[in-house]
């Protein structure tokens, strides 16, 4: 037979009854650093550190299931880096993408166009709201 954590997590999603509750932790990094005591900048940047975090939860937490168990983390700035943005590295917080200044630009020009060109809608978005629709 295989883990049991596994096999109770399966029976409940069959609609059977488990022999216990199951329990799921998702492994992302902020939780796993937090909860292992490692420092989230060398989580990141060092693959062994990040390695032994996981493990180390894994032994922590033995009846819970973490979700997934293990892989390399870099949570969604993986896929952005990868289409050229700029990732920022902040102390003590996770890797985040630079916001990029072009798609406010183009939501202002889209704005003012539609100020321009339909300057009714000028007058009645106040109504709207003074009258509560």
């Amino acid at each position: 037979m295989g883990n049991p954590i596994r096999e109770d997590y399966l029976k409940v999603v069959r609609h059977e009854i488990p022999s216990r509750v199951p329990v799921a932790i998702y492994n992302a990094a902020p939780f796993t650093t937090a909860f292992t005591g490692t420092d989230i900048n060398a989580y990141y940047r060092n693959p062994d550190l990040k390695m032994a975090a996981q493990l180390k939860l894994l032994e922590l937490l033995p009846g819970i299931l973490t979700i997934p168990p293990l892989w390399a983390d870099y949570g969604p700035v993986l896929e952005c880096s990868a289409f050229g943005s700029e990732i920022l590295w902040q102390e003590h917080d996770p890797p985040f993408v630079k916001p990029a200044i072009w798609p406010f630009i183009m939501l202002l020009i889209n704005v003012l166009f539609v100020f321009a060109y339909f300057p009714w809608i000028t007058m009645i978005v106040p109504r709207i709201f003074k009258i509560g629709i």
